[in-house]
């Protein structure tokens, strides 16, 4: 399955994050803008047609529009069956009721509980079950429980049909994307690690308002790749794309990462690490190599001895902080290698 979403790193503000996101480079802005438009336009088809009880259809379309194929496809279906179950039940129950207003709200709490009880269980019967609640709530204010199925159910499809519409005509097919969105990741990466090492080698030396900037694309970079990745685990084996690749990469990503932000903390102050400055270039010239790999779907060219490089950070001695982390970021970038050169094979 898919990996779990990862959480804003350290250090970036929520306002930080959404900046970075307000963009057409980003998966999430364009599911917004895509979404804004379908519900738009079933707010107009109800307005325009007097579809009776019309809100109906853009509840319909923001239930069923998801980012990727597998959800929006699957919540169109599991809606449609759901309702059509629930205007059956809703219209027995009605005629068991026979208009009798303490067994209208029994049967209206049983309802209102099972809606509750199955929202993130099951969507068919929390849609069956909602569907019911609605119909037994207006039945007891009056209104025709038979014309409220029909309403409901002529409303949904309405809704469904812009919602899988509105997926068709802009489609995000996120397995071919994955390669050139991994790719993203590690340059944003590369960036952000040299910022570290050079921090270490020179403190003080770095310009705060890149370094801001370079988080915020490595958060950018990251959300896409992610967002990618978890559609790509429900498109169809045709479209799916490199998932085991990128989520590895993710995965060992996430540790350079968190190591590369601790390395800025530990050394903003400290002295000067000038044998970094060796580390820092073959790191890069790594993170280098595994892009262009991630982009063309080639196998990793053999990567520089990051290890050995390594080793005169740990046998200078000093805040032991700076060599454990650059031992978890070159550790993270062989991953990597591993990763990508695995899911060649």
């Amino acid at each position: 399955g898919a990996p779990a979403a990862a959480p804003p790193p350290p250090g970036l503000s929520p306002r930080a994050a959404l900046a970075a996101n307000l963009t057409l480079s980003s998966v999430a802005f364009r599911h917004a803008l895509r979404l804004a438009g379908a519900m738009s336009f079933g707010v107009a088809v109800y307005r325009i047609a007097d579809v009776p009880h019309g809100f109906w259809i853009p509840l319909t379309v923001l239930f069923v529009l998801r980012p990727d194929f597998g959800s929006t496809y699957s919540r169109g279906v599991m809606r449609a069956a759901g309702t059509l179950a629930g205007a059956a039940v809703a219209g027995g129950l009605a005629a068991v009721a026979g208009g009798e207003p303490w067994l209208i709200v029994a049967l209206a709490a049983l309802a209102a509980w099972t809606t509750l009880a199955f929202l993130f269980a099951n969507y068919v019967v929390f849609t069956a079950a909602i569907t019911v609640l609605i119909v037994l709530l207006l039945d007891l204010v009056g209104l025709d429980a038979d014309l409220l199925i029909r309403e409901r159910v002529v409303a949904t499809a309405i809704g469904g049909a812009i919602a899988l519409a509105a997926y068709a005509l802009w489609p995000t097919w996120s397995g071919p994307r994955l390669g050139e969105l991994t790719g993203d990741y590690l340059a944003a990466e590369r960036g952000v690690v040299a910022a570290a090492l050079g921090s270490a080698a020179r403190p003080g030396s770095g310009d705060p308002a890149r370094l801001r900037a370079q988080r915020r694309d490595v958060w950018l970079a990251r959300g896409n790749a992610e967002e990618a990745l978890r559609s790509a685990w429900n498109e169809p084996a045709g479209h799916r794309g490199p998932v085991d690749a990128t989520e590895g990469v993710l995965a060992a990503g996430r540790r350079s990462g968190a190591a590369a932000l601790a390395l800025l903390a530990a050394s903003g102050d400290g002295p000067a690490r000038p044998e970094a400055t060796g580390l820092a270039g073959e790191l890069d010239d790594a993170l280098a190599a595994l892009e262009r790999a991630a982009r063309t779907g080639a196998r990793p060219e053999p990567l520089p001895d990051l290890r050995a490089a390594w080793k005169p950070i740990a046998t200078a001695g000093g805040d032991p902080a700076v060599a454990r982390e650059t031992d978890r970021m070159v550790d993270a970038v062989n991953t990597m290698a591993h990763a990508l050169a695995d899911a060649r094979r």
